[in-house]
């Protein structure tokens, strides 16, 4: 037998299947490799190639553009109008604003109102109270009554008797 040559077994180089398994094993991995690759790198960047592509499709042109920032800087306009016209507002109703101590101090000044109004009428009344009585001055006003009731008959009296008649002359 020949020195270098070993004899054929499951150990050995010579032997088919075991050059041919591990060739299939290295072939496989190799495969599981790329297909990951292929899945996990390159599908991605393909589909993201073609969403671009779709966005670049769809794309709007310069003057929609145009006319959309117009509309949006029209907005911010109006909304910080409206802002300044509500910032004057305020500051009107803050200058214009009535403390509760102005209230307070208004509430006082028409209870002390009306209290002297209460003081007038009645010193009023004493007066009234201390001239007449309420009899008194009844009485008087009936009696003025009868004197305007007798003048008004004494009148009517003399309106409703027949004028004299003239003398005649011979």
């Amino acid at each position: 037998m020949a020195a270098n040559v070993l004899p054929p077994g499951p150990n050995n180089v010579g032997d088919f299947s075991t050059k041919y398994g591990n060739i299939l094993q290295t072939i496989t991995v190799v495969g599981l490799l790329i297909s990951g690759v292929y899945v996990g790198v390159l599908t991605p960047l393909r589909e993201g190639i073609i969403e671009l592509k779709a966005a670049t499709d769809s794309k709007i042109s310069r003057e929609e553009h145009v006319e959309f920032r117009q509309r949006e800087d029209d907005k911010i306009a109006a909304q910080e109008r409206e802002i300044m016209q509500e910032k004057s507002d305020l500051a009107f109703l803050r200058d214009n604003q009535v403390t509760r101590s102005e209230h307070v101090t208004h509430w006082e000044q028409t209870k002390n109102d009306i209290a002297e109004l209460r003081k007038q009428i009645d010193d009023l009344r004493k007066d009234f109270g201390g001239q007449y009585s309420v009899t008194e001055k009844l009485k008087e006003l009936q009696g003025e009554l009868d004197q305007i009731r007798m003048a008004a008959n004494i009148s009517h009296v003399q309106l409703s008797s027949p004028p004299p008649t003239p003398p005649s002359r011979p």
